[in-house]
């Protein structure tokens, strides 16, 4: 039941982004993301202090 209801939000989130309703897709996106129990993407104007935007280059 939980699965097909995060589908549904998927492919409605999906057709809002589409459509160019980008609010109602997010929405849509992060109601499917707390179904699933998956913490929802951050843009980067969002990310807390601290964390890391860029992995560190590994040495040679």
């Amino acid at each position: 039941m939980q699965m097909s209801k995060a589908q549904d939000l998927l492919d409605k989130g999906i057709a809002f982004h589409k459509s160019g309703k980008h609010a109602e897709s997010i929405k849509a996106l992060h109601a499917a993301t707390k179904i699933l129990g998956v913490a929802p993407y951050k843009p980067m104007g969002q990310r807390g202090i601290g964390e890391r935007l860029i992995r560190p280059r590994p040495a040679p």
